[in-house]
């Protein structure tokens, strides 16, 4: 689970799951690093499949009956 801190200036930070360096939760690559998607986790992205599966599955039932 990712959880969001805020530095002194207000600002909303994360951490690189690689580094573990504070980086803003939007940034695409890390600046330290240089990983891809540096705060995704891999629960994030399978959360993400079950849901669009179960919404495929629930879309599948009512086209087929």
């Amino acid at each position: 689970m990712l959880i969001f801190n805020k530095n002194f200036k207000g600002y909303i930070i994360a951490t690189c799951k690689n580094c573990k360096n504070e980086i803003e939760p939007k940034k695409r690559q890390c600046p330290y690093c240089g990983i891809l998607n540096p705060t995704v986790t891999l629960k994030d992205i399978f959360v993400g499949m079950a849901i669009v599966l179960f919404v495929m599955s629930i879309v599948t039932y009512f086209v087929n009956n």
